[in-house]
């Protein structure tokens, strides 16, 4: 099961998380670790590519960055402005790229299909002897190949495969005569060239948002030039048109149209309208279903979990009712329960949390430990015993935060860590039995700890102590 000199092992993703991953997992001795990702450099959402002037990040000081790598806070800037921009975080990751991560990247490669096949074979697998076929294309030479992995680590995130409403896509817009650029946000930095003017409709309105409490996403309000946007909206420069819905563009091809009949006319769109799963491009449905990273109805028992606590004694918002019909299966929000005995196939950065620096290296040490089948990592006897622990979390997540699967696709909601991001990490912790509660503190104060992501520097030392211990026992 450890075979650190013969696995391959593929992280699909070279963005914080695949990145921390495959250090990792280098780190514990596997000797062939590689990285795909389909960009030029890598970053995922912070590469070259993808930012642009005034990308701003809203995370705080120190909770985008790893523990080996130090990451400065950036000068104040004449516009008030603290938080690192995105051109920040993509020197960062090229900087760890450099230092940890030499030639063990594969740019340009878009992986276009993973599948279970008998080792050396395109039969079906047989027992727990087969490998993983992940079909690859070049995108500069438009060479296809299949390449064969021991293991994988998913880390294609959520943000990654663009959502286009129906009548909305650049397709549809060409068909209707619409001559403006018609781009996702996620292009915005590759083609903002083209833009003359830009009218955006929104279809999240500020004023009509839900109470923060039920709800995934919060604002940037809380330094600097984060308030550009509202004193734009006060100064009248953008025109928030809520509520509202953008049906189509108009049959004249200059405006689009909204749900009420009224025209909102553009020489450019931008659609900020999310994402989509990013493993529906990677697996076909029967291996989604196979693998069990697929959306299925909650198992019957859940319905009588019952939560007594306090804050949610208050009426939850009306859940959308396709939220009440899907749950998902992975377990601690790194592993599908199904495959959790295989110990072949796991995920980073699907966690939806605050702190994606802490939450990505935790995960990363877990899986690390979860590969290499340490005695000490603590886990599920069987795969049932795997999916009724996923199923309680799900059917939590569901009353917690009852619209979770119409705000998040299937790629970034295994978890929900916002403000428990300390909690659910030091789980994993304890899965491995390293001491937890790591900023000091007592049961009482340790919430108003400073929490830096030094504290896990030496997860790779704990762990390796822990199995020296076993395996003399």
């Amino acid at each position: 099961m450890d075979s650190l000199a013969t696995d391959r092992i593929c992280v699909i993703g070279a963005g914080a998380a695949g990145l921390i991953t495959a250090h990792t997992l280098i780190q514990d001795g596997y000797q062939h670790v590689e990285v795909l990702t389909r960009d030029p450099t890598p970053g995922g959402i912070w590469s070259a590519g993808r930012v642009y002037d005034g990308l701003i990040i809203n995370n705080i000081q120190g909770e985008y960055r790893f523990s080996n790598l130090d990451l400065p806070p950036p000068p104040l800037s004449s516009s008030g402005d603290i938080r690192l921009s995105g051109q920040d975080l993509q020197a960062y990751m090229e900087t760890f790229v450099e230092r940890f991560l030499p030639d063990c990247i594969r740019y340009n490669t878009e992986v276009l299909n993973i599948r279970a096949t008998a080792r050396g074979e395109d039969d079906l697998p047989h027992g727990d002897d087969h490998v993983w076929s992940v079909m690859v294309e070049d995108k500069t030479s438009k060479v296809i190949e299949v390449r064969e992995y021991e293991k994988i680590v998913l880390c294609s995130g959520g943000n990654s495969e663009p959502h286009y409403p129906l009548g909305l896509s650049p397709k549809e817009a060409r068909t209707n005569g619409f001559q403006g650029p018609v781009i996702h946000s996620c292009d915005y930095a590759a083609r903002m060239h083209e833009f003359k003017t830009l009218n955006v409709p929104y279809d999240s309105p500020l004023r009509r948002a839900p109470k923060l409490f039920w709800s995934t996403h919060a604002n940037n309000q809380g330094s600097g030039a984060l308030g550009l946007f509202y004193r734009l909206v006060n100064e009248g420069a953008i025109d928030i048109i809520a509520p509202a819905r953008v049906t189509s563009f108009s049959e004249d091809a200059q405006a689009v149209v909204l749900s009420d009949g009224r025209l909102v006319y553009a020489d450019a769109v931008v659609l900020g309208t999310g994402y989509v799963s990013s493993w529906n491009k990677l697996f076909d449905d029967t291996a989604l279903q196979e693998l069990g990273l697929d959306c299925h109805a909650p198992p019957p028992a859940t319905q009588y979990y019952r939560w007594d606590y306090t804050t949610l004694a208050e009426s939850c918002p009306e859940p959308h009712p396709a939220n009440k019909l899907v749950t998902s299966s992975i377990y601690r929000g790194l592993v599908p329960a199904k495959n959790i005995l295989s110990r072949n196939f796991a995920i980073n950065g699907a966690i939806t949390t605050t702190n994606a620096g802490y939450a990505f290296e935790t995960s990363a040490n877990w899986i690390a430990s979860y590969f290499r089948g340490d005695k000490f990592l603590q886990l599920p006897l069987t795969a049932e015993e795997a999916m009724a622990s996923a199923a309680y979390n799900a059917a939590w997540l569901r009353r917690r935060y009852p619209n979770i699967h119409m705000s998040a696709n299937d790629s970034v909601s295994s978890d929900f860590a916002l403000w428990c991001w300390p909690q659910i990490l030091d789980t994993l912790l304890e899965d491995m039995q390293l001491p937890i509660m790591r900023s000091g503190g007592n049961a009482l104060t340790w919430p108003f700890q400073v929490i830096d992501v030094k504290e896990i520097a030496h997860l790779k030392e704990e762990r390796e102590a822990l199995r020296n211990a076993t395996s003399t026992l």
